[in-house]
């Protein structure tokens, strides 16, 4: 784990993606500020570092921003989405989630060594519809 202090007293903590996350989530407060695809951790981690920079807690105090990364799994479970709902397609609150996912899940299938990962990348493109009819 990294964590960056601002001069500000505010910190960024971030722990890389691992083998196997999909997602970058940045949190604040315990709330999901900001999802991206895991080949964007870096920027993720920039724009983090940069809030903490200018910005100062509502109360005075310092905050810290958590960015990590976070597998299909870990991020339904946190934001209490079954599988089952987010395969047959979400409301309006999850459409972007479920963009991520896709383009995610086939840049996995295209770049990824590790069998086990593009399974699961398949195997959640098959339930979400979009590898149909030999797409």
């Amino acid at each position: 784990m990294t964590t960056l202090h601002s001069r500000n007293g505010n910190c960024v903590a971030a722990l890389q993606p691992a083998l196997g996350d999909l997602f970058v989530v940045t949190l604040l407060g315990g709330k999901v500020v900001s999802i991206r695809p895991t080949d964007e951790y870096e920027q993720a981690l920039g724009l983090a570092q940069a809030f903490a920079d200018e910005a100062a807690g509502p109360d005075g105090r310092p905050y810290t921003v958590k960015v990590h990364g976070m597998s299909l799994a870990e991020l339904l479970a946190f934001k209490s989405i079954s599988r089952e709902d987010f395969a047959v397609g979400l409301a309006e609150q999850g459409a972007e989630l479920r963009t991520i996912a896709e383009r995610t899940c086939k840049e996995v299938l295209l770049s990824s060594n590790d069998a086990a990962v593009r399974r699961d990348a398949f195997d959640l493109l098959s339930s979400m519809g979009v590898m149909r009819d030999g797409h």
